[in-house]
C-alpha cells in the first residue's frame, strides 16, 4: 500500500509532521505500507515526476496528516486525479469523498490505515488468485505431470 504526502513542511508541526514520523517509526505498519513524497523534507522515500499529477496517479492514497488547513490544496489535486485521500475533517475535506481519521490522532490514523490495508488486500485477491499459480515452479510441475501422463499412455 503506497501512501503519498504532498506539501510543505513547517517547523510548527501544523502539517502533521509528527504523525508521518510516528507512522514511519512503526515497523509493523511499514512492513505493509510505504509512504512517499515528491518533497524530501518529509523524511520519506522521494518519488519525483515531471508532472505532480503523475505522482498522484502513482500512489494508492494521498495521506493528509495536517491538523489545520484552509484547503488543503494537495487533497483537491489528488481528487482531481482520481486518487482517494486518507484525511481528517479539516478545511474543505468534509465536503468531498475521503477516508476519515480523527484530526491529530496517530492511533486513529493507524487504525484507519490498517482498515484500508485490509480492504486493499481483499480488493487485490481476485487478481492475485488468477495469477499466483503462474510461476516457473508451477509451470515445471504442470509439464512434469503432462510428460508423465504421455509416458504412461504410450
Amino acid at each position: 500500500l503506497t501512501l503519498g504526502v504532498v506539501g510543505r513542511v513547517y517547523s510548527g508541526g501544523r502539517k502533521g509532521e509528527d504523525l508521518v514520523k510516528a507512522l514511519i517509526e512503526d515497523e509493523e505498519l511499514m512492513q505493509h505500507t510505504q509512504i512517499v513524497s515528491p518533497n524530501p523534507d518529509w523524511g520519506v522515500k522521494v518519488w519525483q515526476f515531471d508532472d505532480l499529477a503523475d505522482f498522484y496517479r502513482g500512489i494508492d492514497y494521498l495521506l493528509v496528516p495536517a491538523t489545520i488547513e484552509g484547503g488543503p490544496v494537495p487533497y483537491m489535486e489528488a481528487l482531481a486525479c482520481g486518487t482517494m485521500s486518507i484525511a481528517p475533517p479539516i478545511g474543505v475535506v468534509p465536503d468531498f469523498p475521503h477516508i476519515e481519521y480523527e484530526t491529530g490522532n496517530v492511533e486513529s490514523l493507524k487504525r484507519t490505515i490498517y482498515d484500508v490495508l485490509k480492504n486493499y488486500k481483499i480488493s487485490k485477491e481476485p487478481v492475485v488468485s488468477k495469477i499466483q499459480t503462474l510461476n516457473w515452479d508451477n509451470w515445471r510441475l504442470q509439464h512434469r505431470i503432462l510428460f508423465n501422463r504421455l509416458l504412461i499412455t504410450y
